[in-house]
């Protein structure tokens, strides 16, 4: 059996990520989420419409965490 990532999935762990970031500040978690709706798009046929909006969602919780200089 293949499993097939539907858009709705990345959009579900797009959402995630961005409760995560906004609502309970786990920026750890909400890079979990991010990481895993890159992963599902990277399976699709074309995922480069979505991917930099996916990556931004991926770098917000980042430059929370990451110390400052």
């Amino acid at each position: 059996m293949v499993r097939r990532e539907t858009p709705d999935s990345i959009a579900a762990y797009e959402q995630l990520a961005i409760y995560y970031e906004h609502r309970e500040r786990d920026f750890a978690r909400a890079a979990e989420f991010a990481e895993g709706a890159l992963d599902r798009l990277r399976e699709q046929p074309n995922p480069y419409p979505s991917l930099r909006r996916i990556s931004h969602r991926l770098d917000r919780p980042r430059r929370k965490t990451s110390p400052r200089l």
